[in-house]
């Protein structure tokens, strides 16, 4: 494509999140030339917007999007890759970084956080997933031994693999269990909070609890105001992640934009009249370097004839080792000289055994007297006249 173009990718938007399972992949040109490559197929650019329809997996998708001229040449420099995230089917009007939360511990660990009954995110979460939610902010950190034992987690090893991550924000069994099908209460909330940020203090350990507690300073900025009140309240999987966000900042979430290209490719800021210029001043200088410039003489070298190889042949055929012979005393005496004992090591299929002395690299052959050795004829190069 000789004239300048610019594409422009309508569709999807550079780092674009969506839930569907495809996405419309809308491309325009300002010139009826070339072809453009995406999941296998072929399609002209065109003026008129060309639409083509891209099924995406669960998670982040990356889209490989190649160039070709009106030959069908492929153009390395416009080659891009466009990534579009989609998320698990979420009921209800969900944030992207929760989504992208959600859909990440599902697609990377095997833990889907939703509510098993098919609810939105309003429902009470469940213990075993509040706190798999937990470990995905400390997924760096290398995995430690849990020191507790949790009976009733025998059904649940993926998640106690994932609690590894942060073991010390586990909280200690009852009965020598976890109890994961249990919900989150706005106390269990409050004092995790609390071991988390490295207090002993908990707010009510005793079976008997009064209708309000008081929230230490702590944690107080990071609960609604009315916790306080009514502690044995169940806490929706909405809230939590909130409360998580909160205490840890929101994942790291790109803004999308639309990807425009140049072709041929000009550099960013550089007017397209420009870079034409720059181009027929360099075919200019190149007409009269050529016409003017005196150009130096052609030097023909002689062409250097190939030296046909010479073979070594020795007296003997074979030989039966001696005490006192290694496979380089026995190269030297036949072939005259002690570099061609690879070659009766790898006639003879002879192990060689390397050895590091002193730092280098030390090659040797076990053979012991009586041991017969076929000497092959060696094909060497003469030296160049």
């Amino acid at each position: 494509m000789a004239a300048h173009a610019t594409i422009r990718i309508q569709s999807p938007m550079q780092h674009a999140v969506t839930i569907n399972a495809s996405i419309p992949f809308t491309i325009q040109s300002t010139m009826n030339k070339g072809f453009y490559l995406i999941n296998g197929h072929v399609m002209p650019l065109r003026k008129q917007p060309s639409r083509l329809m891209v099924p995406l997996a669960i998670g982040d998708n990356q889209l490989h999007v190649s160039f070709l001229n009106e030959n069908r040449q492929l153009q390395p420099s416009l080659t891009k890759m466009m990534s579009v995230y989609r998320t698990l089917p979420i009921p209800g009007k969900v944030p992207i970084p929760m989504a992208m939360l959600i859909t990440d511990m599902w697609v990377r660990y095997g833990i889907d956080v939703r509510d098993p009954q098919g609810g939105g995110l309003d429902r009470p979460i469940l213990k075993r997933n509040a706190y798999a939610l937990l470990m995905w902010f400390y997924r760096d950190q290398p995995k430690k031994i849990i020191p507790h034992v949790y009976h009733d987690m025998a059904l649940f090893s993926h998640y106690m693999e994932w609690y590894q991550h942060y073991p010390v924000a586990l909280p200690m069994p009852t009965l020598d269990r976890f109890f994961p099908n249990a919900y989150m209460t706005r106390l269990d909330v409050i004092n995790g909070l609390l071991a988390l940020n490295g207090l002993d203090e908990q707010v009510s350990t005793s079976l008997w609890l009064s209708p309000s507690v008081h929230i230490p300073d702590s944690v107080q900025s990071l609960l609604p105001s009315d916790w306080a009140d009514n502690p044995l309240a169940l806490v929706s999987t909405h809230s939590f992640i909130q409360i998580l966000f909160a205490w840890h900042g929101l994942p790291q979430v790109r803004t999308p934009y639309a990807v425009t290209i140049d072709w041929p490719s000009v550099r960013r800021g550089t007017p397209v009249i420009k870079h034409l210029t720059h181009r027929i001043m360099d075919t200019w200088r190149g007409w009269v370097a050529s016409r003017f410039v005196k150009q130096p003489k052609a030097v023909i070298k002689k062409p250097i004839r190939a030296v046909p190889p010479m073979m070594i042949r020795p007296s003997k055929e074979s030989v039966v080792v001696v005490s006192g012979d290694s496979i380089q005393r026995i190269a030297r005496r036949y072939y005259g000289s002690a570099r061609y004992w690879r070659d009766i090591a790898r006639h003879n299929e002879l192990t060689v055994n390397v050895r590091v002395i002193n730092g280098k690299d030390v090659a040797s052959v076990h053979i012991v007297p009586g041991q017969l050795l076929q000497l092959p004829p060696i094909e060497t190069k003469q030296k160049r006249r």
